[in-house]
């Protein structure tokens, strides 16, 4: 599920939302395609995250590079998916030339826009 850190009255429907891990003896593949319909929200605060995931990872966070749309941040060119240690919850980092990583918070996903995050994650549980 897209959703922010406080989702307020966030109102998402999907066309496409799907994801499949695979485990080969400790290592898991996670890969998650989102495309929503509607992507509405007023009072929702905090970063964009993606919830449901039923992998939680292991020890090392780590970072998927990811296709994306729908998010506007100032200043950034890139945004990845993050993985914290020990977490089943998506987050996601915008990068760009002569600034510092941030999180893509709800001020950077304008509502009433279409938003798209395509990601695959390869860590160790």
């Amino acid at each position: 599920m897209l959703t922010f850190a406080t989702p307020g009255d966030l109102s998402v429907t999907y066309v496409t939302q799907a994801g499949l891990g695979v485990k080969i003896g400790s290592m898991v593949v996670l890969y998650g395609q989102i495309t929503t319909a509607t992507f509405t929200h007023t009072t929702a605060v905090g970063a964009l995250t993606i919830t449901g995931n039923t992998i939680t990872n292991g020890s090392v966070s780590v970072i998927a590079a990811c296709q994306w749309q729908g998010i506007t941040k100032a200043g950034y060119t890139d945004v990845a998916g993050a993985l914290p240690a020990g977490s089943a919850t998506i987050t996601f980092l915008a990068s760009g030339s002569g600034v510092g990583t941030a999180a893509v918070l709800v001020a950077d996903v304008p509502t009433g826009g279409t938003v798209q995050v395509f990601f695959t994650f390869l860590f160790r549980v």
